[in-house]
């Protein structure tokens, strides 16, 4: 029946697990905007950021006991997987933190407004929306490691380029870089 279709995907969604990742992420967020006002040997701050890694224990422990869990943990045993999503994490890391830096870089070094900054890095999100089709379509056609590799080295000489930003800089550039990092 109708209910029992729903009873079993409901009871197959790993609620606990939720509550434990999303507890112990906003934690680590709460905990790292706690450093705007007190110093990193607070107690507040150390009381959220240890709070919160106590969650993300509790959610890896709840991963592994789940029946359906929301990680499925195993798939990290296969290299090809652990590497991958290993190299995407850090690749991921550095362009966030390149793509929060690069807006008060535009306001604060450049003097551009909110408006203009947003201007120039909406290069990324288009280049996104565009190219997806694009490169998947590719990925089924080739070998996707050699364009993952391709794109992660792309975006890394283009994020190393972005170390000579300064205030003669041209804002071309950055959107240019944004286009291609996208």
């Amino acid at each position: 029946t109708k209910n029992a279709a729903a009873q079993a995907v409901m009871g197959g969604v790993d609620w606990r697990g939720a509550l434990l990742s999303g507890g112990g992420v906003a934690g680590v967020l709460i905990s790292f905007d706690l450093l705007h006002d007190q110093s990193a040997s607070s107690p507040q701050f150390l009381g959220a950021l240890g709070g919160s890694l106590l969650l993300l224990v509790g959610f890896v422990w709840s991963q592994l006991h789940h029946p359906h869990p929301l990680l499925g943990l195993d798939l990290f045993r296969y290299a090809s997987v652990s590497t991958g999503l290993s190299s995407l994490f850090m690749f991921a890391a550095a362009l966030s933190a390149s793509n929060f830096v690069l807006p008060f870089y535009l306001q604060g070094v450049l003097g551009q407004t909110a408006a203009q900054a947003g201007w120039v890095l909406l290069p990324y999100s288009l280049s996104l929306l565009f190219l997806s089709p694009l490169t998947g379509w590719m990925s089924v056609r080739m070998n996707p490691g050699w364009l993952s590799a391709l794109g992660f080295l792309l975006g890394a000489c283009i994020s190393v380029s972005y170390l000579g930003l300064d205030m003669r800089s041209s804002v071309v550039w950055v959107a240019l870089g944004q286009l291609g990092i996208g």
